[in-house]
């Protein structure tokens, strides 16, 4: 089975392409337009032309099953859209029979990655040791939701913070 590995912003930010892999390396637009930010772009472009790494296009479906996990486990305010695309670039590839791993320091993307069963690593950093379910809560007046987007629905107060709900140890 060949191995895939899908980078975040973060894994690049580390230096990750300088090291070798033993399989094909994936990012997304998303992520290009990310790294871009951060004038990275001349290396990214180098290894894309060498053909060193690829530039992968989530499908619609895939997609929508990151952001079903994401709604479950109070995480759609944590996920950037570059986030959610490599989430479904992992469930495309896995689908096509690859052996996905997905690097990332970012806690959000391998909290909804371990919902999915897609495999993650940390770089530098430890990883999750367990899966959690967010509440979003409005310290004003109380409401609480698994998703509040900006502002409370029930008394308009944007003073929106999160908290665990439950959470499920990793094996």
């Amino acid at each position: 089975m060949k191995t895939s590995f899908i980078l975040d912003t973060s894994a690049i930010l580390s230096g990750i392409l300088a090291k070798p892999f033993k399989g094909n390396i994936w990012i997304t637009k998303e992520i290009l337009s990310e790294i871009k930010q951060f004038e990275l772009n001349m290396l990214v472009d180098a290894y894309i032309e060498a053909g060193m790494l690829n530039i992968g296009h989530p499908s619609t479906n895939s997609i929508r099953k990151v952001i079903n996990a994401a709604v479950k486990l109070g995480e759609t305010s944590a996920l950037s859209k570059a986030d959610v695309s490599i989430l479904a670039l992992g469930i495309d590839l896995f689908l096509q029979g690859e052996n996905v791993i997905i690097l990332t320091n970012d806690y959000s993307i391998q909290n909804v990655a371990l919902e999915l069963g897609i495999k993650y690593k940390s770089i530098g950093k430890q990883k999750i040791s367990r899966k959690i379910i967010w509440l979003h809560y409005c310290q004003d007046c109380g409401y609480s939701a698994r998703i509040i987007v900006n502002s409370c629905p029930k008394c308009g107060s944007k003073n929106i913070k999160r908290t665990v709900s439950k959470y499920y140890k990793t094996t």
